[in-house]
C-alpha cells in the first residue's frame, strides 16, 4: 500500500515536472487518430511547403484531408487571386 502511494506521488512529480508537449507525446493515441496517420508532416510544415512553391503568395488556412494518400489543402494568395495548394502528407511534396 504504502508503495504504490509512493509510486503514484513520484509519477505525479514526474509528470507535473515534464513540459506539456511532452506529457501529450507520451499519452495514447487520440481517439480516431490511426497509426498510418503516425509520421505525417504537420499542418505547418504543409504551409511551409506551400510557401516555398508560392514565395509570393500568403497563406490562408490550411486543412488535412485523410484518404487513401493523405494531403493538405492550403489555401493561398497572391494580390486578390486565392487558389489551393495540395501538399502530400506523408513527403511534403507540393502536389499542385
Amino acid at each position: 500500500m504504502i508503495r504504490t502511494f509512493a509510486s503514484a506521488l513520484v509519477l505525479a512529480a514526474a509528470l507535473s515536472a515534464a513540459p506539456a508537449h511532452a506529457v501529450a507525446a507520451q499519452a495514447a493515441p487520440a481517439a480516431g487518430v490511426s497509426e498510418v496517420q503516425q509520421g505525417l508532416i504537420s499542418e505547418r510544415e504543409a504551409v511551409n511547403a506551400a510557401r516555398r512553391a508560392y514565395p509570393r503568395a500568403s497563406a490562408i488556412n490550411a486543412r488535412f484531408v485523410n484518404s487513401s494518400r493523405p494531403f493538405y489543402v492550403v489555401r493561398m494568395q497572391e494580390g486578390s487571386r486565392l487558389f489551393d495548394v495540395r501538399v502530400d502528407a506523408r513527403t511534403g511534396q507540393v502536389l499542385g
